[in-house]
């Protein structure tokens, strides 16, 4: 490509546009288009706020004293610039930008596509009112700092005109008084009215509030009634999203609730703002214009459309996680007896196993009856309530995730995490230890029992010790064993799916209501099979991908011939313990092998728990706050924390 050509067109070649034009002060100053045209006056804000930017080591304040100074220093040019900033803020539609700049008016992925191609092939026009495309234009996401703290807004504040500076504040206010109404209407949109618990709605009497504080901004008594009321939806919000979750998460009511959180974090930062008055201005602004450069970018686009369907995962694990956590199921006696289950069903899988590959199927079909090997036994052993100890942290990590974002305190939160924490050590403990207990000890007298019945080992020599070398500490088995924990992470997000799905679409009340059971078994005895089957038809659905996953994807790399294999701790258990009774490999060789196999099963436990954790928590609202009190949580498990400082 020619450089004219790319000069041309910068804006098609170009991933990074730099729109700030820099230019020196007093030309700035001097030839500020006061009587200039729209696109004018936005481009000279523009080139305004780059001078202003602090370059490398340079205070935020310095550029800004040194504006101040040449203003005071040359009247006229002052009074250009006023009138020039008076225009702009007269043209732009600020009540827009403060109702709804920053917040997402929908959710849809093939918009959010669509916005981030506009926004790498077309530059942004500066013929616009659109606050929040201006703030785009002129600010970076790194500005928010001495945009705040730089005085950079006070001083602008401070050159616009007094009427222009009260049609802000009626803007604030109308704004204010339309967030009320949306929040009040959304609220009580007929899907999101049928979650609620209670038939009294706070959000009933936020309009009233809001009017009050509009009415009189410097009222005490009227501030505090509508943070008060404020907290009270955001309480309902809570009780709404949790409903939600225990229902079935569709993605629209979903985005709805989100916006309406947002909407309410919005609603109370202007009522601050106008009841502080310019006090409070740089703070409004910086947080004003960090939303709206969050929501405006590309990366943030894309993540805004997959974040609810995250969020709708994560809840449907951490509902199956709760199960797992509670007090009965969570001792350490039934985790033990529930992996003692699931260990003899692996044995099961990993002597199929050997006698599906003695077949030679070719990678393709052996793949297969691998899968249907391993879909099978985990599908029985959740039918069975055994536990596949290696199948637990994807969903107890997201119980986890959401007992630190519960209500109430922070103390209470970090009391929850500990609580769900030291539950989720036994059960984990108690699961694994079950499924090696029963899966090494079994294999291995099996291996024992074949060999003096028939007279030759159940599996050959060269397959035992393929065993030992292939599970051995030296090698590349745990890299294999964290490709098994990314698998069973997976399936425990597709189980989640399905299991939303499943709520979502009322698959009970079809299986239970549907025309063909009311004519024949009638509802009362089909009711409580249709439950059972909504209830557990995405633990089916996950444990059975799980175990094509298992057997599938080392079967397609082998077809691209690419040695890829799964690692998972209970087969490598059975399989070890095989290999060692037909009396295979030397006392290194088997040491190596026990140590890879125990670090097998500590990559398997702590990859699939790590993404689970880690997705969960990215999925909150606050996902640093939410980081800070697990890390909080973690020491007061550990012995280190009971004195530790709270997250500001």
């Amino acid at each position: 490509m020619s450089r004219s050509a790319a000069g041309v067109f910068p804006s098609l070649f170009a991933r990074r546009r730099e729109h700030h034009v820099h230019a020196r002060l007093d030309e700035l100053c001097e030839f500020a288009p006061a009587e200039g045209s729209t696109e004018e006056l936005v481009f000279w804000f523009v080139r305004l706020i780059a001078w202003a930017r602090p370059k490398s080591r340079e205070s935020s304040v310095t550029r800004v004293r040194f504006l101040e100074r040449h203003l005071e220093s040359h009247p006229e040019i002052r009074e250009r610039v006023a009138t020039t900033l008076t225009r702009l803020v007269g043209r732009v539609d600020l009540q827009t930008f403060l109702a709804y700049g920053g917040i997402p008016r929908d959710f849809h992925l093939m918009g959010a596509v669509t916005q981030w191609l506009s926004a790498h092939l077309l530059p942004a026009a500066c013929r616009t009112d659109d606050v929040e495309q201006i703030v785009c234009l002129a600010l970076r996401e790194n500005d928010m700092a001495w945009v705040r703290a730089g005085g950079i807004v006070r001083l602008l504040t401070g050159l616009v005109g007094e009427d222009v500076l009260a049609g802000v504040s009626r803007a604030a206010s109308d704004a204010m008084l339309d967030l009320a109404h949306q929040i009040a209407a959304q609220a009580h949109a007929p899907h999101v009215r049928k979650l609620a618990a209670e038939s009294r709605s706070p959000y009933r009497g936020l309009y009233d509030a809001v009017a009050a504080v509009v009415a009189n901004p410097d009222d005490e008594s009227a501030m505090k009634a509508l943070r008060g009321r404020g907290v009270q939806c955001r309480r309902a919000l809570g009780e709404l999203r949790e409903q939600l979750s225990n229902r079935g998460a569709d993605l629209n009511t979903t985005f709805l609730l989100m916006r309406i959180a947002r909407q309410l974090e919005r609603l109370d930062l202007l009522a601050v703002a106008l009841h502080s008055g310019q006090s409070a201005a740089s703070r409004v602004v910086a947080k004003l214009s960090r939303q709206a450069l969050h929501n405006a970018r590309a990366k943030h686009l894309l993540a805004r459309s997959s974040e609810l369907v995250v969020q709708n995962l994560v809840d449907s694990t951490a509902d199956v996680g709760d199960k797992y956590v509670d007090e009965k199921n969570s001792s350490f006696r039934a985790s033990f007896l529930a992996g003692a289950g699931g260990g003899a069903l692996m044995v099961l899988a990993t002597i199929a196993k050997f006698g599906l590959g003695s077949l030679h199927l070719p990678p393709f079909y052996e793949g297969f009856v691998f899968s249907l090997n391993y879909a099978s036994v985990f599908v029985a052993a959740y039918l069975l309530h055994y536990v596949i100890a290696t199948k637990l942290p994807a969903h107890t990590a997201s119980a986890l995730a959401r007992s630190i974002q519960g209500p109430g305190s922070r103390r209470e939160r970090i009391a929850a995490f500990a609580s769900v924490l030291k539950a989720l050590i036994r059960l984990q403990l108690g699961g694994l230890i079950g499924n090696l207990v029963v899966a090494g000890p079994l294999s291995y007298a099996v291996g024992i029992a074949y060999l003096a019945a028939a007279k030759h080992p159940l599996i050959d020599h060269e397959k035992a010790m393929h065993a030992l070398t292939t599970n051995s500490i030296v090698g590349p088995s745990v890299l294999y064993a964290a490709l098994t924990g990314v698998f069973l992470w997976v399936s425990s997000l597709v189980g989640a799916g399905v299991d939303n799905w499943a709520r979502i679409n009322g698959v009970g009340a079809a299986l239970a209501t549907g025309i063909p059971v009311m004519k024949t078994i009638g509802v009362a005895r089909a009711e409580p099979t249709a439950k059972r089957i909504e209830g557990r038809i995405g633990g089916l659905v996950g444990n059975g991908f799980l175990g094509f996953l298992l057997g599938g994807v080392p079967a397609a790399f082998a077809v691209a011939a690419l040695p890829v294999e799964i690692r998972h701790v209970t087969v490598s258990t059975g399989s070890v313990a095989l290999a060692i009774a037909t009396g295979a490999g030397t006392r290194s060789e088997i040491t190596l092998a026990v140590i890879g196999v125990l670090a097998i099963g500590f990559v398997n436990v702590v990859v699939s728990f790590a993404l689970a954790l880690w997705l969960a928590l990215r999925a909150s609202e606050d996902a640093r706050a939410a980081w800070l009190l697990v890390r909080v949580g973690l020491r007061r498990v550990l012995g280190r924390g009971s004195r530790a400082t709270l997250p500001g």
